[in-house]
Order: C-alpha cells, then structure tokens, then sequence
C-alpha cells in the first residue's frame, strides 16, 4: 500500500509481497466456503420451515432453543425448526449424524431433535394445493388438523412443486429408477426424528412392543402393523418382529430365489413384504427379531423370570403368543376406542385429564375421537417393559393409525402420517413389479385409443387409463357383490368412466363366475334362481361394462399371459394391483374393503384422492364427502394424507 512518506516506486519488501498475500488469503477462505457448502446445504430444510411461516408463526419460532439438535449433529425436521431468540440461524453447521451402533442386534439412535418453533401451513412439512380437499378439507377433523393454529395464524398454501422434501428413491434391478408409482419423500430432518414422549433414546433396548398378527387378510393385517410401528416409535420401544407364519389368502406356491426352489404353503413375515430395512435406517425408530428378544431377555429369565418353551429362542405359533401373554406387563384392550399421547415426557408426570382439558386440546381431543372413549398413554405404561398386543378381542387393532393415535401436539401428527408414507412402505421389488404393471396398462390405452376419436376419452397420448376393485369371493358382507349391470349405474354409466376407455379390473373373480360366493353355506344358485338372493348374482360376467359402458376391459391375467410380471412371486400380486390402481385417472372401489381403503389413501398420497369413488349402492361419492376423520375399517379418510387445511403432507 502506499503512504505518505513512500512514493510509488519505494516500496518495501513486505509491501511487495502484499499481493501476493492476499492471494493466499482469498484462496484459503475459497477452499473455507467449500468445505463448509455442504453443511449450508444441510439446513435449507431446516431453514425453509422459517422462511414460509407467517409473520405470527415467526414470532413464535423466537423461542428459546431446546434440546440439542445442532450439537448432536442431526438435521432438524421441516417445520419443527427453532430459531434462538433474536436470531434467525440455527447456529454453527452441524457435525455428520454418528453412525449408530449395534447392540445384541437393537438399533440405536443419535439424540432426540428438539420439538420447538411452530410449523408452516399444515405442520411439519409443508403441505401441497394439489391435494386440496373439494369438500372443505379437514373441516377440523383428524389428526394433527384439529383446533390447530386459526386461518391467521397459517402460512400461504404450498404448491405441488413447493411439498417438503424431495421425491424419494426406488431401485429396480440395481438401479435408480424414476417412476410415477413414488409418492414417498425424503424429507429434511424426518429421518432422525425422536419421539419426544421418550425420555431418552437409549432407553429403546430396554423396553419392547410385541404383537400378533391379525387373523384377516393382508390388509387387516397391515392396518394393525402401522398401529404398532408408530405406537413403537413414539413410545420409545423397540418394536419386535414376529417370526414368518402363513397369512390369511397369502399361501400361494412360488419359485424362492433364496431357497432356490419351489416353496408349497409359504409362512411370512411383515419383511417379506414391507422395507424393514428401511424402517430400521431410522434413526428414532428400534427393531429386533423376536429370537434375538428370546434369547436376550426370555432365556435369561429377565421376563419375571419366566423362561419360554423349553427354554428356547426359536419359538412361533400358539407356543409364542401364549408366553407372551404370560410375560408381557401390559396387554392393551383398545378395540372401538383411540390413544391419546402427551405432548412430550414431561406430560408423563401430570394428569392426564388435566393435560387434554386444557382448552386448544380439549377441542381437538374431541374432535379427534367424537363418540368413541380416550385411552391415555400414561407414565405407568410408560415404565412397563413389555407391552403386547394380542390378536382378536378388544385387543383386536382393526382401524386406521391416524385415526387411532391421537397426539397432543400437531406438530408431531403432522410427521407421523410423513412417517408412515415415507418409511412404511412395500419393498422395492414390488414397487418396480407395479410399476411394470402401470407401464403396460398405459402402453394398452394409447395403442386402444389412438385415433379412436373419441372426444370423451382424453389425453390418450399419455395412456390414461381407469381402474375399478369388484370384491367377490368370500367376502362376508354380502349386500356389496353385485353384478357389473349394477355397478356400471351405480356409477352413473359413462359419468366418471367414459365409453371406450381402458378400466384395469382388479378382483378375485377374474372369471365372472361369483366364485366362492356362498348362500346358507352352500354355493350360490346359478341364473335365475340367484334373483333376490343377497350376495348371490343372477349374471355375474363382466360383460354388462363392455356392453353397456362400452368400456375395454383388462384383468391381471391378460398382462401375465404377456409375460409381464415374470418370475414375480404371486404373493405379491395384489400389492401390485393396489399400486396400479393408484395411478389410474379415477378408481372405484368396493365398500368395506380394506383392499379399496389402502388404494384410496394411496391415490391420496399420490393427490388423486379426490378422484376416488365406490360402485356399491349408495356410497358412490363417500370418499369425497366432507367428513375427513372417522373410525372403523370400512373406508379411508382424507386426514390419512393432508394436513387440517386440506393440504397434501
């Protein structure tokens, strides 16, 4: 530099070498910025939650910061953030989250991320205007919706492209693959989530959460697991596996690839079907087998000192669920009622009536649960160290989770329905198998419809295509097996399906023969003698939707005798149809069928859940109706996979 005493050719050494430093200097904060890029990046999910909340809600994110998200080294979940007070940073970036550890085979999880701020429009996660409900939403039903935060009081409704989170992954034969059958998410922060009910993490290896399998279908059987998985997550328990057992209408034989032959009668497991590797990569969540629980705590005598059958870690069958129910402290009779979880551990110690009385709870409790009676998750559960729950009676979980588990912060309901789309799903194998399905239906539509001119039938370039569930078979509500003459009025003929488009039919009675329908336990009369008898169909063929919708029809087996899904194991059959007819232009399905019920919140998830109907008598517009909420089996709800302003999660 110069100064007065110096001209501009007298400069000394150092002056000389100026330039020079000062090179060095900004190349070392360059290779500084670069470095610390990733971890920048690392909060914008964080941030973001910030960034969309309204000027209240930003007011209110001036809390003191609680816990110690940013020195445990995990990203905080989108729209829970908290900002310091008088800050709107988060602090210095955060460290890589450790790897967790692995003891006796128990997955072991990072701290807890602080539960603090308040959440942009529909809690954690932002929401999506695609999957605005056209009946008024939530209209103050469901959970994490209910006597929530006043119009106010809630930030701008997101757009399709502005959901929390990016789309998620799938692998098909090893690779990535882009497909329109994703709708789960990766979202900033989800993944190591704890469960603020839970003490502390480490506390997982020390308390379990086992249960029986439903005695119904796959889909009665998957309703009770994803009960017991968020019941186990927000509990702090580790969830413990039953061993593989045959399932109800799941036994068909198949070629194994791991046994490398052909398997009569198989038994199964809730691993064969769902992601349990992708449930366990959460850091909040805790799995074991139950031999490793066996042979940890049963043989050791830890269950009060009760010792399973001869001692042994490999038990199943009615052996297993009799020594469970001898062991366990707590077997729930919850059937017909709801749980209703604290806001975090400290409600533990309190009442719980005086806890939910308190007036914004109180209303959302009530909301929540209407007629049905509250069971409070209380500190002397909490304390048990096994918590089972048996199959049939009122231990009996035939209802949806969201509907179930009632939260007293809406923050955390909001990322349990993430939690349960974005890490309960099935495996990837029949993901991709849908997804091959879904193709070739699609590849059918354009090739049938094009240069069809037909006006009605829109969009054939993209291979629209409509899907109808007609359950038959053994299905014990009998006032719902109707014929196709019946089901193509009922759905105001060419109102919602118009004539000439493509309708994948899924169904047990590919035939159209009523198979396996009974009458007085004996099968049905056939043609006329039929007439007037519940249940039983005068003509039960298919030919009434070419005939008289003019629809063109397909069923599984015309894709199979293609040889789509080869080597597919037809185990798996069903789930694939589900996902195929989550992606059609509109679906109607059968009511009461939990089958229809898991294909509507799919398409919900997908925000075609208003594009959703049923074909039995009376119930065409049920699944849009304004209610969003409500108990039993027989239908899913709008509140399954939208926050309370009607926004997608």
């Amino acid at each position: 530099r110069r100064d007065g005493r110096r001209g501009a050719g007298n400069r000394t050494g150092g002056e000389r070498r100026g330039p020079r430093v000062l090179v060095f200097v900004l190349l070392a904060v360059a290779g500084a910025c670069a470095l610390l890029w990733p971890y920048a990046l690392h909060h914008v999910g964080a941030l973001d939650g910030l960034m969309h909340a309204s000027p209240a809600e930003d007011a209110r994110a001036s809390l003191p910061l609680k816990g110690t998200s940013s020195e445990a080294g995990v990203a905080i979940p989108h729209g829970l953030a908290e900002a310091s007070p008088g800050r709107r940073d988060h602090g210095p970036p955060p460290a890589p989250a450790p790897a967790r550890a692995q003891a006796g085979g128990v997955a072991r999880a990072p701290p807890r991320v602080s539960l603090g701020g308040h959440a942009p429009s529909g809690g954690p996660g932002g929401a999506s205007s695609s999957g605005r409900a056209s009946h008024g939403g939530n209209s103050g039903h469901g959970g994490g919706g209910s006597g929530g935060a006043s119009p106010t009081d809630r930030a701008a409704p997101r757009s399709g492209q502005d959901r929390a989170g990016r789309k998620g992954k799938l692998m098909c034969g090893g690779k990535a693959t882009d497909s329109e059958v994703i709708y789960w998410r990766e979202v900033p922060g989800d993944r190591d989530f704890e469960s603020p009910i839970t003490p502390h993490h480490d506390e997982h290896h020390l308390k379990y959460l086992t249960f029986q399998y439903d005695q119904g279908g796959w889909n009665n059987i998957r309703m009770g697991m994803e009960i017991v998985i968020v019941c186990g997550h927000a509990m702090g328990r580790t969830l413990v596996s039953p061993p593989q057992q045959k399932l109800y209408l799941l036994g068909k034989t198949h070629y194994d690839e791991k046994k490398k032959r052909q398997v009569r009668a198989p038994a199964f497991s809730f691993a064969d079907f769902f992601d349990l590797d992708l449930l366990a990569s959460h850091n909040g969540f805790h799995v074991t087998t139950m031999d490793d629980f066996l042979a940890r705590e049963g043989t050791t005598g830890q269950l009060h000192g009760i010792l399973p059958p001869n001692n042994s870690s490999d038990v199943w069958g009615p052996s297993l669920w009799s020594y469970l129910n001898e062991v366990a402290d707590v077997k729930p009779t919850w059937s017909g009622k709801f749980l209703a979880m604290p806001r975090d551990s400290a409600d533990l110690q309190k009442d719980p009536t005086a806890v939910v009385n308190e007036p914004h709870l109180a209303e959302r409790l009530q909301k929540f649960g209407g007629r049905r009676t509250a069971v409070f998750y209380d500190k002397k559960m909490q304390d048990a160290k096994v918590v089972h729950f048996p199959a049939g009676g009122g231990h009996r979980l035939l209802q949806h989770w969201y509907a179930f588990t009632f939260f007293a912060d809406p923050k955390v309901q909001s990322f349990y329905k993430r939690f349960v789309r974005d890490f309960m799903r099935y495996k990837d194998v029949i993901q991709c198998a849908g997804a091959e399905l879904v193709r070739a239906i699609r590849e059918d539509a354009r090739i049938l419809n094009s240069g069809s001119g037909n006006a009605s039938v829109s969009a054939t370039s993209d291979g629209d295509y409509y899907a109808l569930h007609v359950r038959r078979g053994d299905f014990q509500f009998k006032q719902v097996k109707i014929s196709a003459t019946e089901i193509v009025k009922n759905l105001g003929v060419n109102a919602i399906i118009p004539r000439g488009a493509v309708v994948y039919i899924s169904t047990d009675d590919p035939k159209g023969v009523c198979q396996n329908c009974v009458f007085q336990r004996k099968p049905c009369p056939q043609g006329a003698a039929a007439r007037g008898i519940v249940g039983c169909i005068e003509d039960p063929s298919w030919d009434a939707f070419r005939e008289l919708a003019g629809w063109k029809v397909r069923f599984l087996g015309d894709y199979l005798n293609r040889g789509v899904l080869k080597d597919v194991n037809p185990n798996y059959y069903g789930m694939i149809e589900s996902i195929a007819c989550s992606r059609a232009k509109a679906f109607a399905g059968t009511w009461w069928s939990t089958f229809t019920g898991y294909i509507h919140r799919l398409r919900g998830y997908h925000g075609l859940g208003e594009e959703t109907y049923y074909h039995s008598p009376g119930r065409r517009d049920a699944a849009r109706s304004e209610v969003s909420v409500g108990h039993g089996f027989s239908r899913e709800w709008r509140a399954g996979w939208t926050d309370d302003g009607g926004e997608l999660i």
